[in-house]
């Protein structure tokens, strides 16, 4: 006794077919980017406070860029470390004798209590892409929850997978 197999549209077939390298493509090619970017000095990162706003919005990613001390102005955005944490602000103030930055977030009533040490400057941003951050600061804020969602649609694929043979 013959099977019948399943004849799937020309379409269908082309999607099978076209889907997966494209995928592998584009993971491939924001892993080659990410890897160029780190490989010359550019870092992204993630706006979680409102402290920059209106400029950067909370899910903005910003791209930030290796820059010389004596480059940076009063004006302009930089990343910096603070302790554990990476900080987005704009200088407010320049002491060159000194090496230091005395910042503040746009939206803040006052600036930053302590002044930024040149070695603790991570960039200046040369760009931002409003809402990109979104999707990652859902998962990492609903992490639970995202697991417990996957691992059952998992878990129905691989029942379907199995009622099907």
């Amino acid at each position: 006794m013959k099977k019948n197999k399943k004849i799937l549209h020309p379409r269908q077939t082309a999607c099978r077919f076209i889907a997966l390298p494209v995928i592998c493509a584009a993971v491939l090619l924001l892993f080659v980017l990410f890897v160029i970017a780190k490989r010359y000095g550019i870092r992204f990162y993630v706006i979680t406070s409102g402290s920059m706003e209106p400029a950067l919005g909370v899910g903005s990613v910003v791209c930030l860029c290796e820059t010389p001390f004596f480059r940076l102005a009063q004006g302009d955005i930089i990343g910096f470390q603070a302790g554990d944490t990476t900080v987005v602000h704009r200088i407010k103030g320049i002491d060159r004798s000194r090496h230091l930055l005395y910042t503040k977030g746009d939206s803040n009533q006052t600036s930053d209590m302590a002044p930024v040490a040149e070695s603790d400057v991570i960039g200046r941003a040369v760009f931002v892409i409003p809402f990109a951050g979104k999707l990652p600061l859902f998962f990492q804020s609903h992490l639970k929850e995202v697991v417990v969602i996957l691992s059952a649609v998992f878990s129905g694929m691989c029942l379907t997978v199995r009622k099907r043979r």
